[in-house]
């Protein structure tokens, strides 16, 4: 990462954790902090933790309303991640031995992109810098067992994203039916840009026992 961007990161980090503490220390503050150096802290409907370890970070703002809407912000940080120029040349690599496969049937460099892609290109955040989104609320207008939500992550690096509506309902006790698409958004040789889907819908049930 060039100074300049580590800079704009670390300042980033700095402002997040300040935000993060300043909501829970504004007034009456139940707090603990553990020895692996995380922490949290609780004011009425507000919810903030925060962990730091030598090559990770992550923060989390969440907030509840009187009406059970919930809104989680999370930041994360991974200095093992990869750059936002690694990955392109990466994904230009595979470009490259795609169009050799087609023009003269040679492999061996789609296998060897195969190989590098193992490891931390198929990590759920295998670059560096994330930001999380989710917005969710129980029991809209009195609809027992029905939660609508919608979250997503952007991958600060290349600005793409992934957007996910979803519908939770529980209709009897230990059975789970969620209805949820994921819109996948980006560029050319960003993260979700080159994902196979751009969408896709499921529908999942789920019985406990």
């Amino acid at each position: 990462m060039p100074d300049g961007m580590w800079v704009d990161a670390f300042d980033s980090h700095i402002a997040l954790f300040y935000l993060c503490l300043s909501a829970v220390l504004a007034g009456d503050v139940a707090d603990a902090e553990a020895s692996d150096g995380s922490a949290v802290g609780v004011k009425e409907h507000w919810l903030c933790a925060w962990f730091f370890g030598s090559a990770l970070m992550q923060v989390t703002f969440e907030h509840s309303t009187d009406d059970e809407i919930t809104f989680i912000l999370e930041y994360y940080h991974n200095d093992g991640g990869i750059s936002r120029d690694s990955a392109k040349n990466f994904y230009r690599y595979v470009d490259q031995a795609y169009d050799t496969f087609i023009t003269t049937g040679d492999s061996s460099q789609l296998t060897r992109a195969s190989k590098l892609s193992q490891g931390t290109l198929t990590t759920a955040k295998s670059m560096r810098n994330y930001l999380y989104f989710r917005a969710s609320w129980k029991e809209p207008f009195d609809i027992l067992y029905f939660t609508p939500a919608i979250f997503s992550i952007v991958n600060l690096n290349d600005q793409s994203l992934s957007l996910t509506p979803e519908l939770l309902y529980n209709p009897i006790t230990n059975l789970e039916l969620r209805l949820r698409s994921a819109f996948l958004i980006g560029g050319k040789h960003t993260e979700y840009g080159e994902k196979l889907n751009d969408y896709k819908i499921e529908l999942r049930a789920r019985y406990y026992f």
